[in-house]
This record gives structure tokens, C-alpha cells and sequence, in this order.
């Protein structure tokens, strides 16, 4: 699929972590380079809601890509991007 007015952008992909001797060790990460349009998120009334998991949202992007992006599954962050100095989690 072809986004209208797509770049590339560099997302950082979270791999998940593990528990050894009751000790957690974050997984590791790595950079996937994704053609997309990354935009503001604009409202329309519907509203702004926190996140399951006790996170509050501190604003929104809107995303049009052309691969998969990753969401938060429980074991694994979604993933994320820098987009005008402020780091966003694809949920």
C-alpha cells in the first residue's frame, strides 16, 4: 500500500525481557526503518482517554504507514518514535 506524502522514518522495536532468579533483564532493542506520514492528532470531540496499565496519555500522533507497526502486547513495548523532539508509543 502507497501513503500519500510517505518518508522514511526510524522506529525503535522492543524485544521482550526475561526473569532469571527473580532478577528482570529488559530485552533488546532494535531499528526498523518504516515509509509513513506522521501527522498531529486532531480530536473531533472524541476525546483523549488514559491508557490501560495506569499510563495517561500526554498526546497524540496519527500514524499512516505502509509495513506494520508493533502495539504493546504485554511482554513487549510497542513501538516508538522521536517526532518533533517527543517520543510516541504506538498503542
Amino acid at each position: 500500500m502507497s501513503v500519500p506524502f510517505a518518508s522514511p522514518q526510524s522506529f525503535t522495536r522492543y524485544s521482550a525481557g526475561s526473569y532469571t532468579a527473580g532478577v528482570y533483564s529488559a530485552g533488546s532493542t532494535s531499528t526498523v526503518s518504516v515509509n509513513c506520514s506522521i501527522q498531529p492528532y486532531r480530536d473531533n470531540g472524541e476525546g483523549i482517554t488514559p491508557r490501560e496499565g495506569g499510563r495517561w496519555l500526554d498526546g497524540l500522533i496519527s500514524i499512516d504507514a505502509e509495513a506494520e507497526l508493533k502495539t504493546d502486547n504485554g511482554q513487549n513495548y510497542g513501538d516508538r518514535v522521536t517526532y518533533n523532539g517527543a517520543t510516541f508509543e504506538v498503542f
